[in-house]
């Protein structure tokens, strides 16, 4: 075989070791490409039974559902952090370095409201709140979210992507 002008002899089994090793460096970087990608990658809003729409904020890694809303000053009005988990179970949260209140609402796999903790103060902590039962979603809010736009365990919240 002629490499850049001069004959190379090229053994076999070295070639199909390299052939190989590429084969799976592709298949790993694909596979972690796979992992890593976003189910809810875009922009998404919830739509409320009182026709208000809702910017929302996904946490899907473990990494942005550990951090959550903690350190920041405030959440804006018309916005909500939504946690997405693959199965429905039982998800507590605390109010760990949280600098304002805010509501907790707990949604099953279909988005029907099955729980919602009220004005939880950052004074609660190490206090944790969790669902009644298994939740899917978990939708973090401003305090007093829940009464201003009359949310109700059973009601069906919509989610849809901007």
């Amino acid at each position: 075989m002629e490499f850049f002008g001069k004959k190379v002899r090229i053994r076999k089994d070295v070639f199909v070791a390299v052939v190989v090793a590429i084969f799976a460096l592709s298949f790993i970087f694909a596979l972690k490409n796979l992992v890593n990608s976003s189910v809810y990658e875009g922009t998404y809003s919830m739509i409320l039974p009182d026709e208000q729409v809702i910017s929302l904020e996904i946490a899907e890694t473990q990494d942005e559902k550990s951090l959550g809303l903690s350190f920041r000053e405030n959440l804006e009005e018309n916005t909500g952090m939504l946690f997405v988990y693959t199965v429905p179970g039982m998800y507590s949260f605390w109010m760990k370095d949280m600098l304002f209140s805010i509501d907790i609402i707990w949604l099953d796999e279909n988005f029907n409201v099955i729980n919602i903790k009220r004005d939880l103060s950052p004074d609660t902590y190490p206090t944790s709140f969790v669902s009644q039962s298994p939740a899917q979603y978990v939708l973090e809010v401003y305090a007093g979210f829940a009464k201003d736009h009359e949310i109700k365990i059973g009601e069906r919240l919509t989610i849809q992507k901007k």
